[in-house]
Parts: C-alpha cells; sequence; structure tokens
C-alpha cells in the first residue's frame, strides 16, 4: 500500500469558492529517496520524491459559511459528509496512472477533474478495454479516499486556518 499523507488546505475564490485538500502520496515501488514519473497539468512529463494529490470541493460558500458555526466536532464530521456525498468534488493527482490510464480523461469528461485534460493528448481506451470503461480512480485516489475520514482532524484544523486568513470570502 503506498503511503499518503494529507498536506495542506487553501481555500480560493474559484468555481464559486472552493475547498482544495492537498496530499503528499508516495509510491509503492520508491524508497522515498529515488525520483519518480509525474505527468504536470499540461501532460509534460516531470519527475519528483512523491506524487500530489488534490481533491477540490467546489460551489462551498454557502457550506463554508455553515461549517464555520460548528463545533469542532462537528466540523469533522462535515468534512467528512463532504467526501461522501460526492457532490461538487474534483480529484487530480499527477502520478502516471492518472494520466494514461485514462482516469483524468473520464473525470474531466464528467467535469470530476480539477485540471482539464491536456490538448493534444488523447485516451486510447486501452486500459479501459482491457478493466471496464467506467473506471475513473487509481490506486493513488483511492488510497487518499480510504484514509480521508482518518484524516479529519487535521483538515479541519487546516481549513479553519485557511478560513481565519480569507474571511472575505464568506461575505455577501
Amino acid at each position: 500500500m503506498n503511503k499518503s499523507i494529507f498536506k495542506y488546505a487553501r481555500i480560493l475564490e474559484n468555481d464559486g469558492v472552493s475547498v482544495y485538500l492537498y496530499w503528499k502520496v508516495y509510491p509503492t515501488y520508491a524508497k522515498g529517496n529515488e525520483r519518480v514519473l509525474t505527468f504536470n497539468i499540461y501532460g509534460g512529463k516531470e519527475s519528483d520524491y512523491f506524487y500530489s494529490l488534490i481533491i477540490q470541493f467546489y460551489n462551498m460558500k454557502d457550506e463554508l459559511k455553515e461549517y464555520s458555526k460548528l463545533s469542532f466536532r462537528g466540523k469533522m464530521k462535515r468534512v467528512i459528509s463532504w467526501y461522501s456525498d460526492w457532490e461538487y468534488t474534483r480529484m487530480y493527482c499527477n502520478d502516471p496512472s492518472y494520466f494514461i490510464q485514462g482516469a483524468w480523461y473520464r473525470l474531466d469528461k464528467i467535469d470530476s477533474a480539477v485540471f482539464p485534460f491536456p490538448k493534444g493528448f488523447t485516451d486510447k481506451g486501452i486500459w479501459g478495454a482491457r478493466h471496464g470503461k467506467d473506471i475513473y480512480l487509481t490506486k493513488h485516489l483511492l488510497n487518499v479516499l480510504d484514509i480521508y475520514k482518518f484524516n479529519s482532524v487535521e483538515m479541519v484544523r487546516a481549513i479553519d486556518l485557511e478560513l481565519d486568513n480569507n474571511r472575505f470570502l464568506l461575505e455577501d
């Protein structure tokens, strides 16, 4: 199993108001001290010691107003509900499987990718033909979704810090 660590949150005025949760994902085959292949948001090859994974919740202005009134425990439950409800959710990962296996392409087609699939590239459908055309998630996305709720304390702290620094985003 790959190791995934929640790193930080950002709240931006993008698609209404969006909450971005950033994760650092260490590949299963790398020891942490070797660089691995990654793909940038334009489809270009790069390398790093880990993969970056982003979950975006958009159209969140009213939701964040309600969230900000909750107790810490209430906020933890609310953050977990964002992911389990799936409404207004987008994802991105710069690992090769997200790009090559067609997850990015398919998620973009249903408005569930943080960044649009890069222009000039096509999904050849090989992965979908082998494993089914309804595969949208990679093992790294699935791993983060599997451990998501166990990181609710860290996510609430990071979101609260962002809200403290960006109160203006919640003003009418």
